[in-house]
């Protein structure tokens, strides 16, 4: 199994959960829909200016965004 996972890295295949913002196509990470993809920059922008975790997550779910579940938005999945 780990001679499998190796070779499958060394061809540049990911492995795991596909983190938000992005998509698996032919094994490789690709960027997601662009509404998900501005979804991570508004995260990434609001930490930056000071937004907590907390903060974060009840912005989102206010404007009615969810997870790619279809789940609410909690710290940990920020």
């Amino acid at each position: 199994m780990l001679r499998g996972k190796l070779e499958a890295a060394l061809r540049g295949e990911w492995q795991g959960r596909v983190p938000i913002g992005y998509v698996l196509k032919n094994k490789r990470l690709a960027l997601a829909t662009p509404d998900e993809v501005q979804t991570v920059k508004g995260i990434f922008a609001w930490y930056l200016g000071g937004d907590s975790v907390r903060a974060i997550v009840r912005r989102l779910n206010r404007q009615g965004k969810t997870t790619r579940d279809g789940t609410p938005w909690i710290p940990s999945t920020v």
